[in-house]
């Protein structure tokens, strides 16, 4: 286990390859997402009440709710992440 790029949550690398990575994060609390500019992401509940990406005015927020259902979104859009109902694990 590790540290986000920016040091705001936890995650575990499963796999990485020279532009790809797949891996789970631990949603512990409300935290800015780390900028992955230039890559697409995708990002899917897999435990807990859900969670919420906030990309600023010019995007429509994420809500995820549902557990194994992927959304993707543009790795370069400033991403602010919340936990409302507590902790999950994507």
């Amino acid at each position: 286990m590790s540290r986000w790029r920016n040091g705001a949550g936890r995650k575990a690398d499963i796999a990485a390859g020279p532009d790809w990575l797949v891996g789970f994060a631990w949603l512990d609390a409300d935290a800015p997402f780390s900028d992955y500019a230039g890559h697409d992401r995708t990002i899917t509940l897999v435990e807990g009440s859900g969670f919420a990406l906030d990309f600023g005015p010019a995007h429509p927020a994420l809500l995820a709710r549902r557990p194994f259902v992927p959304a993707a979104f543009d790795g370069g859009w400033p991403a602010r992440c919340r936990v409302p109902d507590g902790p999950a694990w994507c």
